[in-house]
């Protein structure tokens, strides 16, 4: 067992057991989440701990080496896929990715002269009374 750790930062909880992971079993819901190759993390390691920097941010130093590094990932995602550096495109996430998706490809039928572009919603369960609203046509 595992005891919570939410527990041993604040003393006055009580402990939980939680038990620990279990390898045998197969885990099948990578859309939540994927586990991480242990060559990219690796990698990542001092980027998470000690040379962490806004990429975007290019008139420091810290910012120009975290930027560096961001175009060497994205020269060799995309020496890996035989595509161009600007064609690949990092996202947070995939509520972002898939609204670039959208976009792009309204993007690319307003410029065929289509004029207007319905895309449907669709709601999961749990989003319903979130932010999940029907988006206007393009």
């Amino acid at each position: 067992m595992v005891r919570n750790r939410l527990a041993l930062a604040h003393p006055a909880l009580p402990p939980l057991a939680v038990p620990a992971p279990r390898q045998t079993i197969p885990y099948l819901d990578h859309n939540a989440t994927t586990p991480c190759d242990p060559q990219v993390v690796a990698v990542m390691v001092p980027y998470w701990s000690q040379q962490f920097a806004n990429s975007s941010q290019r008139g420091h130093r810290p910012g120009l080496a975290a930027a560096v590094a961001v175009d060497q990932a994205r020269q060799t995602v995309a020496d890996a896929l035989g595509v161009t550096p600007s064609q690949v495109i990092f996202t947070s996430g995939a509520t972002e990715a898939n609204n670039l998706a959208i976009k792009g490809l309204c993007e690319q039928r307003l410029g065929q002269g289509r004029q207007r572009q319905a895309v449907p919603c669709v709601a999961r369960p749990g989003t319903e009374s979130g932010g999940s609203r029907g988006l206007p046509a393009v």
